[in-house]
């Protein structure tokens, strides 16, 4: 019995070794990876199976982290992947980035990155993330100036055009959400205009 014990105890350790060996392994491929299918260009544009398939849930840590790099020059992509994959794990990130965009707006990428965050919460929303749906409702809120977006330009992050343009795509992102707030919300905006 105590051979058998000690065998399987052996095995164990092995079987563990391997894991962890493996997982340390697979961690700097994962991260060159999804950097790799962040900086590629998507002619076609980005969909769902792409985000999957090129990132998947186990690279949301480096996205986030390239969503905030002051350096990476396609926080574009980061984005479209972020709203893809539709994780609630990536609302504080996007959230952060509106108010505080990573590098200079002058850069196209930086400036369709931007853009693209309210319909990143949209679709982050229509995947059942409350606190994405209630930064959309916050942003626009009748006499909010953009809620948090407002902050921003307080600070001088971007100027009120930037931010009355980032309103009509968190509208968009409303849209998307699908969310029965969301269709009260653009309801209510439709018949004041």
């Amino acid at each position: 019995g105590s051979a058998r014990s000690r065998g399987a105890l052996v095995a164990c350790i092995i079987l563990l070794s391997v894991v962890v060996t493996s997982a340390a392994q697979t961690r700097p491929v994962a991260e060159e990876q999804v950097r790799r299918a962040a900086l590629a260009t998507y002619v076609h544009g980005m969909t769902r199976q792409i985000a999957e398939s090129e990132v998947g849930d186990e690279g949301l840590p480096v996205l986030r982290r390239l969503l905030a790099d002051p350096d990476f020059p396609r926080r574009d992509n980061v984005v479209a992947f972020l709203a893809h994959l539709r994780r609630a794990e990536a609302t504080p990130a996007l959230l952060e980035f509106l108010e505080h965009p990573s590098a200079s707006l002058e850069q196209p990428a930086e400036d369709r990155a931007l853009l693209l965050a309210p319909l990143a919460l949209g679709h982050i929303a229509k995947g059942g993330d409350l606190a994405a749906l209630d930064a959309l409702l916050q942003i626009t809120a009748p006499g909010s100036q953009g809620g948090p977006l407002a902050r921003a330009v307080d600070s001088g992050a971007y100027g009120e055009a930037l931010r009355d343009d980032l309103v009509e795509a968190a509208l968009r992102g409303l849209a998307v959400s699908g969310a029965s707030e969301a269709e009260r919300r653009l309801v209510e905006i439709g018949e004041e205009r």
